[in-house]
């Protein structure tokens, strides 16, 4: 066996809140070797993001956290002063989030924040700080890192946000990376990069990867044992190939049996039929009228942008039918997103127009009236940009619902409890701030605060 480079023995985490405390992990234990990845696999609040920040000391003050062990090359990790605990973080353990816009300062360059890190920690000069950041862009595979090196955060795609995140946390060589759900705001063929990315790292420095995820293909791409996460507890764990090809628990089984397959309709998702009441087509084909004349609820006529002398968009013409999903899709950097914040009024095209049943409105959302405003609503890739760290949810969803949906204070409280039950979201949620729900759940919070006003149109980034 490998040397260890992480020992996790019984560790156990459980926050206090006004009612009482809440376990989130429970008597989970892991062990990663030298140059070894280990997955770490399981729905959204199964307190895998726990684990992560356990290892990392990060957790907020109101968790408590109990352990046989928590060691990191054989030294215990809940021991260690603060100065430790700081030349420790970066130099020989490192970590990238979930999104990673919100990971980097919007107001230095990309150059700046890895020199800062790299003159930090190592006795270098600014031109060999400069120098080593451009390496490490490299090294992510960024393509003209000297030009990116200049360049701030939002004026890149979220894949190379990320990109750069990477090369921050591998700044300084650290024997263990922990990647908590890197790749999930990101396009498939930025997280085949980013596999690739880990795949170069784990060969040439030998360094030791836990990977958070609830991606299953992910987890089975780049890890070499896997460990299964059900409510706060590891209930099963092996070899990645041998756990996903041969499941032995019923909850490893249900995952690997909820992922989409590419030619997955609105069909596929019902329920399996049971014994009882069948189920019975919605119109028979003889009885089906004619077709309703298509109503157009948002139209783009001829957007086009650039970022300076940098052309995003080119002559977009897309028009979305009321009722209908429209998918958009493309790589990393190829003007999604830009495109979403035009349609919403969050960016002011070069060129084009945005109609909203016909009507053209105003270009930023400011000078939109409250019915535009409320029949358009968007769900960012990040939640944290949406949900205010400081509020409970139910203070969140209740906004809307009185600003936007006109409801009466007295039936704010009924239309929340819905509208979380409605995300799959228990009521106690509303209690809750966004900073003690995990990633996935934040964003159901964020899709129902997007609904909350009843909008025509939802843009979905």
């Amino acid at each position: 066996m490998s040397s260890s480079v992480l020992n996790v023995d019984q560790l156990s985490v459980a926050y206090d809140g006004r009612k009482g405390s809440h376990p989130a992990v429970s008597g989970v234990s892991l062990h990663i070797g030298e140059g070894e990845a280990l997955g770490l696999v399981g729905e959204s609040g199964s307190g895998k993001s726990s684990v992560a920040l356990a290892i990392l000391r990060y957790l907020p003050k109101n968790a408590r956290i109990a352990a046989s062990a928590l060691e990191f090359q054989g030294r215990e990790i809940r021991d260690l002063s603060a100065e430790q605990l700081r030349r420790l973080r970066g130099n020989h353990i490192a970590a990238v989030y979930q999104h990673p816009g919100a990971a980097l300062n919007p107001s230095m360059t990309i150059g700046r924040q890895i020199t800062e890190t790299v003159m930090r920690h190592r006795p270098v000069c600014l031109e060999e700080a400069r120098g080593r950041a451009a390496e490490l862009l490299g090294r992510v595979r960024v393509s003209h890192p000297e030009r990116v090196l200049d360049l701030y955060p939002h004026e890149l795609s979220g894949g190379m946000q990320q990109r750069a995140n990477i090369a921050i946390a591998i700044a300084l060589d650290p024997s263990l990376l922990v990647l908590d759900e890197p790749t999930t705001a990101l396009d498939a063929s930025v997280q085949s990069e980013i596999i690739a990315i880990l795949s170069d790292l784990r060969k040439d420095h030998k360094t030791s990867i836990l990977l958070i995820s609830h991606d299953i293909n992910m987890i089975r791409r780049s890890c070499d044992r896997v460990a299964v996460m059900q409510a706060g507890t590891v209930v099963e764990s092996g070899v990645a190939s041998d756990v996903f090809d041969n499941p032995s628990h019923a909850y490893t089984k249900a995952l690997i049996a909820s992922i989409p397959a590419l030619n997955y309709t609105k069909r596929d998702g019902r329920l399996a039929e049971t014994d009882g009441v069948p189920a019975h087509p919605m119109v028979q084909g003889e009885d089906a009228g004619l077709p309703k004349k298509r109503r157009i609820a948002i139209a783009c006529k001829g957007i086009s942008h650039a970022f300076g002398s940098q052309p995003v968009l080119h002559h977009v013409d897309l028009d979305i039918g009321q009722g209908e999903t429209f998918g958009l899709i493309g790589e990393s950097g190829s003007g999604k997103s830009t495109l979403a914040r035009i349609v919403t009024g969050l960016q002011t095209p070069s060129a084009g127009s945005v109609e909203l049943f016909g009507r053209t409105v105003a270009p930023r959302v400011e000078k939109r009236n409250l019915a535009e405003r409320r029949d358009v609503q968007m769900v960012f890739q990040s939640p944290d940009r949406t949900l205010n760290p400081r509020q409970r949810i139910g203070t969140i969803l209740g906004r809307p619902l009185r600003r936007l949906a006109g409801l009466r204070r007295s039936e704010v409280r009924a239309r929340v409890g819905d509208l979380l039950q409605s995300v799959r979201l228990a009521g106690a949620t509303a209690e809750q701030k966004s900073r003690s729900l995990s990633g996935g759940q934040r964003q159901r919070a964020a899709i129902a605060r997007a609904f909350a006003g009843v909008p025509k149109v939802v843009v979905l980034d």
